[in-house]
Order: C-alpha cells, then sequence, then structure tokens
C-alpha cells in the first residue's frame, strides 16, 4: 500500500501529428494575462513553435479550456513564466528559442462573454551566439519585484539577461554535456 498516489486532475488533447514535440521545460503555469482575481494558465510550448495557453475550469477538457493558440516562427525549447519587464509589475512569459530568447506580453484579443482570448506580443528579445539548452529565472543579486533570466547553452556557456539587459557570459569550467540549472533564492545562487 502506498502512503502517496498520482492521479490525472486535467489533460487537454495533443493535436494530431505532435505527439512528441513537448519536452519538461516546454510548460508553466502563471497569471500569465495578468488576470486581477489571480487565476492561473497553464502555457504549452512545442518543438514546432505553437504556443497554447489553457484555462481549465472542470475537470473534463472542453474547447474554451484553450485560450489561445499561436504559431510562433521558431522551436520552443523552454517557457517560464515571471516579471521580466523593467518598468512593470505584470507577468510576463520568457520563451527560449535555440539561438534567442523572446519576452511576450499576452494581451486579450477578444472577449466572448466570460471567456477571454488572448495573442502574444514582442516586448523584446535577446540574439544569442551559441545553441541554447534551457534556462532558469530568479531574482539574481536579490532584485526583490524582478526576475533576470539565466540562458544555458549547449557549449557551457551561461548568458545572464536582466529583464531588456544583457548583463554577462560566462564559459563554466571543465564543462561535458549540458544538464539542469535552478536558482536558489537562499543564497542567490
Amino acid at each position: 500500500m502506498s502512503l502517496f498516489q498520482a492521479r490525472t486532475w486535467w489533460e487537454a488533447p495533443t493535436p494530431q501529428g505532435e505527439d512528441g514535440h513537448y519536452d519538461v521545460g516546454c510548460q508553466c503555469v502563471g497569471n500569465i494575462d495578468n488576470d486581477p482575481s489571480g487565476s492561473q494558465k497553464i502555457v504549452v510550448g512545442s518543438y514546432n513553435g505553437m504556443v497554447r495557453v489553457y484555462h481549465p475550469q472542470a475537470r473534463e477538457y472542453r474547447v474554451d479550456h484553450l485560450c489561445m493558440e499561436q504559431k510562433l516562427q521558431h522551436p520552443v525549447i523552454q517557457v517560464l513564466a515571471g516579471r521580466f519587464v523593467n518598468a512593470s509589475s505584470d507577468i510576463f512569459l520568457a520563451v527560449l528559442h535555440p539561438r534567442h530568447l523572446a519576452v511576450y506580453a499576452c494581451r486579450t484579443a477578444a472577449s466572448g462573454g466570460a471567456l477571454q482570448y488572448y495573442n502574444f506580443q514582442v516586448v523584446y528579445e535577446h540574439n544569442i551566439e551559441r545553441p541554447c539548452f534551457n534556462m532558469c529565472m530568479g531574482t539574481f543579486g536579490a532584485l526583490h519585484g524582478r526576475d533576470s533570466i539565466a540562458v544555458q547553452s549547449i557549449d557551457g556557456v551561461l548568458f545572464v539577461f536582466e529583464q531588456e539587459s544583457f548583463s554577462f557570459k560566462r564559459q563554466l569550467p571543465d564543462f561535458l554535456v549540458p544538464g539542469p540549472i535552478a536558482y536558489n533564492p537562499k543564497t542567490d545562487s
């Protein structure tokens, strides 16, 4: 007998032809549209460049749970929701592509009664000179209320971005293969 059990709370169907086009970092949860009620949305990106925003309101999937579907120009490696714009306390979506990092604002495109539909607008982009592998976010240097992003390249270079500004890059010593990265706020590391 097990003390813990995993149960599916909600699931959305995978569109035909997109099986296997997702990875661990291609999903995040956040108030991406900055709804005053604070309701969380599920953001999913795929390797074929499709980004979808879901707002589940029942256990069974319904088509109105899909708030947005937008095809981007490049594959999506990872998505993060955070405070990535210097002059704003709103939540934005950071999308890591193979050679650049883009930050998008989720704006209301249409309203159908209780339903809201959205689209993405690019706020800013950073071109990255090396192929990207993954990223993490945090309040680097104890910048409270603002999130910074660290991007790890396939060949071991760490790029740090503080909102719209590129901060620095460092080659990781004795680097062999890329791995997971995370930010520890307690030690600011």
